[in-house]
């Protein structure tokens, strides 16, 4: 177990396959942070060469405290030692995960910071400006609208998430569209998925 900024995050094991690696982990729920994505974890051996990582972005299973992570692996090789790094993960406070909109007034009532603006209504839609501060190197199709809830607490159908960022602009547009939006008990909450927001501190942890 290491601690984060607080945060406590397991390594229950790291499984060795052909074709990649499944690092299994888990995170305390009683952290403070929502931990979403490790997003440099690798695996590095005694020399210091990366020998498992997930260029094309990670991969994973499991959304809550146990989850599994996917790397690409060197499986026919056999270092003597092998340790796990990362040194970037997104994490929100719990307390801040959350986007609640009026969607009739088209209003942002919460939001984890003042990088989400402008809300627009456009039929069965709604979109959000997100001007995250260096967004255009941090940002990567994020995947920030998670479940969403009417002011009853019903989960919605979501018929589609968009993301689009604009590099002329200075600013990525996110949103979904709901069947019949104007009917739906305001205001809607939405569980964020991900977001431009990072524990940053270096981790090394030897696996081998």
């Amino acid at each position: 177990t290491v601690v984060v900024d607080g945060q406590a995050i397991t390594i229950k094991g790291v499984t060795l396959y052909p074709l990649r690696a499944d690092v299994h982990l888990s995170v305390d729920e009683e952290n403070s942070k929502h931990l979403y994505a490790f997003e440099d974890i690798r695996l590095v051996d005694g020399e210091g060469e990366v020998w498992g990582a997930s260029p094309a972005g990670m991969t994973a299973s499991g959304k809550g405290e146990d989850r599994h992570l996917y790397l690409q692996s060197s499986y026919f090789e056999r270092p003597k030692e092998l340790y796990l790094e990362f040194s970037r993960i997104q994490a929100l406070d719990k307390n801040k995960s959350t986007i609640v909109i009026e969607a009739i007034k088209g209003e942002i009532l919460e939001a984890p910071d003042r990088s989400l603006q402008n809300v627009r209504i456009d039929k069965d839609s709604v979109e959000l400006e997100l001007h995250a501060f260096s967004w255009a190197s941090a940002y990567s199709g994020m995947n920030i609208i998670g479940d969403v809830q009417d002011a009853l607490g019903n989960e919605l159908d979501v018929a589609n998430r968009f993301e689009a960022a604009d590099v002329e602009k200075g600013y990525a547009t996110i949103g979904f569209a709901i069947p019949d939006l104007a009917s739906i008990r305001n205001p809607i909450t939405i569980e964020v998925g991900a977001y431009p927001s990072w524990i940053e501190e270096d981790i090394r942890i030897r696996v081998k």
